[in-house]
């Protein structure tokens, strides 16, 4: 019924509320309808329940319920055990950072960069650290998020996320502009539950090894050791899930901050110029991936360093978590064989419309080039003068 829906969506909304402003692994919601109640574990792959009972009739089997839980550890009760709050210390020390300095560059092109000694701190990009400071929201809390790392444990000082994917059919996605207490720089950290498939850092480092351009620099990479796996009734039905972290060199822009029309041309091009070099021919024995998922979220503008200045109109090509092999049949139509998992990957609005309309399709090269026009169209039509009389408005 409409009240049941209604309910249900009202659950959900509190359930995504509790993973978004704190880092958990699981919700435990207790239910209860009239005088019957039932308890609830929701993670990233599903949700699982208790049979409902009577707590007016049997008050003994809520009591021993709650007591139960209550003996339970954090990381039991669905706390992640690999993020904590940050200390008085770490908490001036942010507050410290997100000071306006005078050492930090503008990203505009042209600005050059002043000789650094060898011991000097690295210099700061302006814009990273006000969107450093604008993390820092008084309503938000801030925390220190460990990454085990092939060369031992990293901490990171972060508050509120850049981009927070909500919503229970997505991968509890996050990413913050993140202080590396070990390098003494800001990065980028990306927190996911990603699908039991390669990893995007040891994607991204096969790429870079392969002198694929205008990609991001991985700093580390690793697995928390957490999985999402609810038990259901029908096993083909479970989404596992592994939550992974990923740190990056750069701290980037979304596409839409371009500032003209040729800026928007030189940075999808630049994004381009990173699909050819994992397609091309003479680079296939190290890559050869295709991207599936090219949208106007996952091209970024970051600040290049090019002799003596910052350019502010290089375009990188990040969100390669969807990447897959092209090489295995070796075909140059970039089909690939076997499907990792049900769903179509891809943001829709730029997916081609072959894979639209063939769903249980692979993906081609053409499909990913397609995208590409897509971005721009759409990026054009958004923000650019146009002549187009029939735009919708929403």
């Amino acid at each position: 019924t409409d009240n049941n829906k209604d309910a249900l969506e009202h659950l959900a909304d509190h359930i995504v509320n509790g993973f978004e402003h704190g880092h958990r692994l699981a919700v435990y919601v207790l239910l209860i309808t009239g005088t019957t109640a039932r308890m609830t574990r929701w993670d990233w792959s599903g949700s699982i329940y208790t049979d409902a009972f009577d707590y007016v009739k049997r008050p003994d089997i809520l009591r021993d319920l709650l007591w139960r839980f209550s003996l339970l550890s954090g990381a039991q009760q669905g706390l992640d055990s690999t993020v904590s709050a940050v200390s008085p210390k770490e908490h001036k020390l942010m507050d410290t950072l997100a000071a306006k300095n005078p050492r930090d560059l503008s990203d505009q092109e042209g600005t050059e960069v002043p000789p650094r000694a060898p011991d000097d701190p690295p210099y700061v990009v302006a814009y990273v650290r006000k969107m450093f400071a604008a993390s820092l929201n008084p309503n938000w809390p801030r925390w220190k998020t460990s990454v085990e790392a092939e060369g031992g444990r990293r901490e990171f000082l972060a508050g509120m996320p850049q981009v927070l994917l909500s919503g229970l059919i997505e991968r509890g996605t996050r990413e913050y502009v993140a202080y590396d207490c070990m390098d003494k720089r800001f990065v980028w950290l990306k927190d996911t539950w990603r699908p039991d498939f390669s990893r995007e850092g040891e994607t991204v480092d096969i790429l870079a090894t392969a002198g694929v351009k205008n990609i991001p620099t991985v700093i580390c990479h690793g697995e928390t050791g957490h999985a999402a796996q609810t038990p259901l009734e029908e096993p083909k039905k479970i989404r596992p899930l592994k939550h992974y972290r990923l740190v990056l060199e750069e701290v980037c822009r979304p596409l839409g901050d371009f500032l003209c029309a040729r800026d928007l041309v030189v940075i999808v091009r630049d994004a381009i110029i990173g699909v050819r070099c994992t397609i091309s021919r003479r680079r296939r024995d190290l890559a050869g991936l295709l991207h599936r998922d090219v949208s106007a979220g996952n091209i970024l503008v970051c600040p290049m360093e090019d002799g003596s200045c910052y350019v502010s109109k290089g375009g990188l090509l990040g969100d390669w978590e969807h990447a897959k092999n092209i090489r295995d049949d070796g075909r140059n139509d970039g089909k690939h064989q076997g499907r990792r998992q049900t769903e179509r990957v891809g943001t829709w609005q730029y997916i081609s419309a072959y894979s639209l309309d063939h769903p249980l399709e692979p993906m081609t090269i053409a499909d990913d080039i397609e995208s590409f026009f897509s971005i721009l169209l759409r990026c054009g039509v958004r923000y650019l003068r146009h002549n187009c009389s029939n735009v919708p408005t929403s």
